[in-house]
This record gives C-alpha cells, sequence and structure tokens, in this order.
C-alpha cells in the first residue's frame, strides 16, 4: 500500500509543470563539475559547481545506471571521474581506466547512431581525452571521485538538458526496455504484468543509515521464497519501482 501510494503521488507530481519532480527516465543526483568544450570536442576548461558549503549541486540528470558488486556501467552524459576522466578517488588506476574505456566506448558508439552535433561533440572529447592529462589540473584533488557533466561553447545549459539530447535518451530507454530480457510477471503496485525490476533504485538519506539504501531487497539466501531470487520475491514492475523510489527521494 505504501509503495502504491508513492507511485500514485509521483504521477501526480510528473503531471504538474512546475513540481520539479524528476520526469521519468531522469534523477536528480550530486554534480561537482562541469567540463566545457568546443563543439567539434576540444576541451576548455572545467568549472565548479559546488556550493558555499562545498556541497556539489544537485542537478536533474539522465538516471543513474544500476551497478550491483564490481560491475562497471557507464552513465548517460554524466559520471563521477572515474568513468569520466579514467581517475578515482580510490587509487585503483586499472579499475579507472577500465571505467572510462566503458564510458568513452558508449558515447562512441550511440554518437555513430545519431547525428546529434552535443552527442558527437562528447565522443570526440573522450576520443581525445588521455587521463594522463589529469595530473595537470591544479584543483585536481578537489575534483577527483566527483561527478561530472557536460557543456559546449556557445550553447545554453548542459549537453543533456537539450531537448533533442533528452529525447534521444527517452527513445534510448525505451529501446533498452524493448530488448530487455527482465522477468516478466505480476506487479503488486500496479496490477499489470510488466518487466520486473530485479533491483530497485536506492533511497537516499536515511537517518542512520547508508548513504544510499534499498526500501525493497532480498540480499541472502535466507531471504527468497519458492526459487525467486533478489527483488523477485516481491514483484513489482520497473516503472513502478522507479516511481516510487523518485518520490520518496524527492
Amino acid at each position: 500500500m505504501f509503495l502504491t501510494e508513492l507511485a500514485r503521488f509521483y504521477e501526480h507530481k510528473v503531471a504538474e509543470p512546475d513540481s520539479g519532480i524528476p520526469m521519468p527516465g531522469f534523477s536528480e543526483e550530486d554534480i561537482g563539475y562541469v567540463i566545457r568544450i568546443s563543439p567539434d570536442g576540444e576541451y576548455i576548461h572545467h568549472l565548479s559547481l559546488m556550493n558555499g558549503k562545498n556541497r556539489p549541486r544537485r542537478i536533474r540528470v539522465p538516471a543513474a545506471e544500476k551497478r550491483s558488486g564490481k560491475k562497471v556501467v557507464p552513465n548517460f552524459l554524466w559520471d563521477n571521474t572515474g568513468y569520466v576522466l579514467g581517475v578515482d578517488n580510490k587509487g585503483n588506476e586499472k579499475r579507472s581506466l577500465k571505467t572510462f574505456e566503458a564510458f568513452r566506448k558508449k558515447h562512441a558508439d550511440l554518437a555513430g547512431k545519431t547525428d546529434n552535433a552535443s552527442l558527437k561533440a562528447v565522443a570526440a572529447f573522450l576520443e581525445r581525452w588521455n587521463p594522463d592529462r589529469f595530473s595537470e589540473w591544479s584543483d585536481r584533488e578537489t575534483v577527483l571521485g566527483k561527478n561530472i557533466v557536460f557543456e559546449i561553447e556557445g550553447e545554453n545549459g548542459f549537453v543533456h538538458e537539450q531537448p533533442d539530447v533528452r529525447e534521444l535518451w527517452q527513445q534510448l530507454r525505451k529501446e533498452e526496455r524493448e530488448e530487455g530480457n527482465e522477468e516478466k510477471g505480476f506487479c503488486l503496485v500496479t496490477g499489470r504484468q510488466a518487466p520486473i525490476a530485479r533491483i530497485h533504485p536506492a533511497i537516499r538519506g536515511l537517518k542512520g543509515g547508508e548513504a544510499k539504501t534499498a526500501l525493497v531487497s532480498f540480499n541472502k539466501d535466507a531471504f527468497t521464497s519458492y526459487g525467486k531470487e533478489q527483488s523477485y520475491n516481491a514483484p513489482v514492475s520497473v516503472q513502478a519501482a522507479q516511481a516510487y523510489t523518485t518520490a520518496l527521494n524527492w
């Protein structure tokens, strides 16, 4: 009942143009810096988005991809420095190079399938970028580990905020759902047959809890029943899981 009411609340709020709640497929994340590039992908400079209390700015971005364990899954047009620049704050150079290559390849592949100039500019930047260049940044210690977005010189807003880029992102999500192999079943929230979320998005800021906590989670064998693993024990559709978690975080 609790999840159902949260999902309904989300549907009501998203219909209000000025509510400020993230649209489907988007989430608000802590973004520390923006990289400004030229229309052909040349690095120009980077700017801090930290506020006066040295905290990142909350910005609506394409929804974060689900990462479990050590799985490497890049986000779309934003991520931490390990993915965007190939350097992280964990001292694991081998992994940061792996995450950067995944981020670079994802955007190169997408740029090759579209005529979107902004996406091609980001892909060109990533193709040129060498993680060794990060050592030249005078503020590298404060940048390290932060989430980063992109903007193109002469254009308003961040790249991911441009209307044609948002449309591209929604199209990508639709294609992924159609091609996905999520288990389908009866959603306990909507009462409809739909792809079931294996892992639910995280809830942030719970008092006394971790920075990110799953409200619905089955992470031990003792919690499973009837051969169902993870969140298939309490089937909630991908759409409903995104709705209730977005509402609660908002």
